[in-house]
């Protein structure tokens, strides 16, 4: 359940593996709005063993230096701080430690997608709302969708959330999600220089 980036990298690895992948993404069409835009050196090296990299890097603005965090620009853009990409955490196989890449998740999740739907084993279904879950035998789950033509039921193996922190697969099977929400910190959006 859910095609974002999270969701969509999943079944492009279950689907190299020759796992038959569904997804059922509520919206009509796959993560349009920018969001997330920024992939550190951990998240680079898990693009790369899937084939992703290359593209990703492509399709983005790569930064060497750091991320700098200042006050809105209609009030002073005053710098905050700096997390300098000597600060960043290392991996000591990887050639990927000392850069960042600037993509929108929006791009990224078109690119997950392209790569992924070269797949057999892959599949999307757009406006297709998961409304429940249930497991009677082991192995085999039946799961509600809501979808334009009405209300289906399918069967499944396995049933993933990657539908966001108002999961309604977590919901559905009361799995709470755990997160810590900051008082004091509003949003970061990132300006993205290009050469």
């Amino acid at each position: 359940m859910g095609a974002g980036p999270t969701g969509l990298l999943l079944g492009l690895k279950f689907a190299q593996q020759r796992i038959d992948v569904l997804f059922l993404e509520a919206e009509k069409e796959i993560a349009t709005y920018r969001r997330a835009c920024l992939y550190m050196p951990i998240v680079l090296k898990e693009f790369e063993k899937v084939g992703l990299l290359d593209a990703v890097v492509k399709a983005g603005a790569i930064n060497t230096e750091g991320m700098a965090f200042r006050t809105p620009l209609g009030k002073d853009n005053r710098l905050l701080g700096c997390l300098l990409q000597t600060q960043v955490p290392k991996d000591r196989d990887s050639d990927l430690n000392n850069m960042v890449v600037h993509v929108g998740q929006n791009e990224l999740a078109k690119i997950i997608q392209g790569m992924a739907e070269k797949y057999l084993h892959f599949q999307v279904r757009l406006s297709n709302r998961f409304t429940g879950c249930q497991q009677d035998e082991p192995g085999k789950v039946r799961v509600g969708v809501s979808t334009p033509k009405g209300e289906q039921f399918m069967e499944a193996d396995y049933v993933v959330g990657c539908d966001s922190g108002t999961s309604a697969v977590w919901r559905a099977l009361c799995i709470p999600f755990q997160r810590f929400t900051w008082n004091d910190f509003r949003l970061i959006a990132t300006n993205i220089r290009y050469p």
